[in-house]
C-alpha cells in the first residue's frame, strides 16, 4: 500500500483535490504559488525537478510533491524528472528517489479508464526479471481476480 500514495500523487490536482475536498483548493493554490513547502518567505530546496509538460509556476508538480508529503506514509522524497506529456504512446509519469526505502520510484500515471483504475488497485508487487537485480527491483502487475 505504501507505494499506492505514489500512484495516487501522479494524478496532480484531480487527485489531490478529490482526497482533500475541504482543504485541497486551498493548498494547491498556495503550493502553485509558493512551491510544496507552501511558505513564500521559507528557504526552498535548491533542487527543482526537471518537467516538462507543466506550467510556467509548475503547479502540477507542486502538486504531485505536496500530495506525497500529505499522504502521512511519506517522508524525505523528492521528485527529479516528471513529465506531463500525455499523447498517444506517451503517458504522464515521474521519477522520484525515495530516501527513507533507500529507492528509485518510477510512477507512471494511467488514463483514468476504469482497467487502469483497477490495475492499480489490485496491482502485486513483482520482481523485475533483468540481469543484474537481485530482487530488490519491483513492478507491479495486474492480477486476475
Amino acid at each position: 500500500m505504501y507505494y499506492c500514495n505514489y500512484a495516487i500523487a501522479s494524478y496532480g490536482p484531480l487527485f489531490y483535490y478529490i482526497y482533500n475536498p475541504l482543504t485541497g483548493v486551498c493548498k494547491m493554490t498556495q503550493s502553485c504559488m509558493c512551491g510544496h513547502n507552501g511558505c513564500c518567505l521559507s528557504n526552498q530546496s535548491s533542487h527543482y525537478p526537471l518537467t516538462y509538460g507543466d506550467h510556467c509556476f509548475n503547479c502540477k508538480t507542486n502538486v504531485v510533491q505536496l500530495s506525497l508529503d500529505d499522504s502521512g506514509y511519506i517522508q524525505d522524497t523528492e521528485i527529479v524528472y516528471i513529465s506531463w506529456n500525455n499523447d498517444v504512446y506517451q503517458q504522464p509519469f515521474f521519477v522520484a528517489i525515495d530516501h527513507n526505502k533507500r529507492s528509485v520510484v518510477l510512477t507512471i500515471r494511467g488514463t483514468l479508464s476504469e482497467l487502469d483504475a483497477l490495475t492499480d488497485a489490485v496491482a502485486s508487487p513483482i520482481s523485475i526479471p533483468v540481469e543484474g537485480n537481485d530482487g530488490t527491483w519491483k513492478g507491479h502487475k495486474f492480477r486476475e481476480l
